[in-house]
Order: C-alpha cells, then sequence, then structure tokens
C-alpha cells in the first residue's frame, strides 16, 4: 500500500505544521474570522519558482501561413427571421403549431459565422433540401434591411 500514510505519519505533518503556524501567527495573537466560523490559522511558506528559460530560438516568430487555417471548422447557419414569444406561449407549442416570424416571405436570409452576422442570402431549394444563395457579404446591412 505504498502512498498511503499511517497515522503516525499524519500525525507527525500536523504537528510540523502547527510548529510552522505558530511560527507565523504566535498563540495570543487572533485573526479575523466570519462569526460561526472556528478559527483557523493559514499556513504560510515562501515559494522560489525556477527562472523562466525562453524555448524560442528566434527572436521573430514565424506566422503561419494559410493552409494553416484550412482545416479549421466553422458552423455557417442561415436565420429566416426572428419571433419573441412569452414562456406562457412556449409551453403551449406542439407538433403543427407555427411561429410567425419577423419577415416577409421572399425577403432574405441572415447568413451567420459561428452566430456573428456575414451577409444576405436567398433560400433555394436544391434537390429537397434548402440552401442558400449568397447575395451580399459584409457588416451593418443587416440594420439597413430591418428598418425597410
Amino acid at each position: 500500500m505504498a502512498g498511503y500514510l499511517n497515522q503516525g505519519e499524519i500525525d507527525a505533518i500536523l504537528k510540523d505544521m502547527k510548529k510552522k503556524v505558530n511560527k507565523v501567527n504566535p498563540p495570543g495573537e487572533s485573526l479575523p474570522f466570519h462569526e460561526g466560523e472556528k478559527e483557523k490559522s493559514p499556513v504560510v511558506e515562501k515559494v522560489e519558482f525556477a527562472p523562466f528559460k525562453s524555448r524560442c530560438v528566434d527572436s521573430v516568430a514565424k506566422k503561419p501561413g494559410l493552409d494553416f487555417f484550412g482545416n479549421i471548422c466553422l458552423v455557417v447557419s442561415g436565420e429566416l427571421g426572428s419571433a419573441e414569444i412569452t414562456v406562457r406561449d412556449l409551453l403551449k407549442l406542439e407538433e403543427g403549431s407555427v411561429i410567425k416570424l419577423d419577415k416577409i416571405a421572399g425577403e432574405s436570409a441572415a447568413i451567420l459565422l459561428n452566430g456573428q452576422f456575414l451577409g444576405h442570402a436567398e433560400v433555394v431549394v436544391i434537390n429537397d433540401r434548402f440552401g442558400l444563395r449568397i447575395t451580399a457579404i459584409g457588416t451593418g446591412e443587416t440594420e439597413t434591411l430591418k428598418e425597410d
């Protein structure tokens, strides 16, 4: 049972810790504590860290090329519209319920990249699946389209 301490070893460690605590906080000096808590004595030891060694051989860091980013996955999604509903209305939803969105039929959808606005697209159907045909890329266009 290597790795386990017997009661004698535990008592010796606690006795040694108590000596260190008494050096830091001599008996008779009180420490601040909250009402209902037992007074606790902190264990304070000086720690020395090894000096930091730089692993960088060149003083100028090399920047990765575009190929480095080629395999990073991003989530692209299309948002047809949005609606605000109360929790009461949410709890009433069931199969077949319809939620009225803030856009009219035929209006463009927002393209989101990892949840952030990327641009606008029109919804298309390709082999019984929905798709997005990009019509504009850039920021600031969401406000102008929503105001119309």
